[in-house]
């Protein structure tokens, strides 16, 4: 209910995908008003810390996944700035490459 809510507070969407030696996602919420960032905001952050704690649960079946669960653990953050709401995460081709068995290593 307050994703529904924090969504329809929402003026606009961008996301960004930076390819290279890593993977960086960035996706900016703009809020109506900085009461509605603040709110959404702290529901994203809950999100986020959520995604965290069930990642490890996700690779137990995957070996191989463990350094790409961590760089996504580490890396996914979200927080506020006036009207905007930021969600980032960063994967590094070494990890996606160990998670599919074509590391170099």
């Amino acid at each position: 209910e307050k994703i529904k809510d924090g969504l329809q507070k929402m003026n606009s969407l961008a996301i960004t995908i930076n390819l290279g030696k890593e993977i960086a996602l960035d996706i900016v919420m703009g809020m109506k008003d900085a009461d509605a960032a603040d709110d959404f905001g702290a529901t994203m952050g809950k999100l986020t810390d959520t995604v965290k704690t069930f990642l490890p649960l996700l690779g137990m079946n995957q070996p191989n996944a463990g350094d790409l669960i961590k760089n996504i653990s580490d890396t996914l953050k979200s927080k506020v700035k006036d009207k905007d709401i930021s969600v980032t995460v960063k994967i590094t081709a070494d990890a996606i490459g160990k998670a599919t068995g074509k590391s170099d290593e």
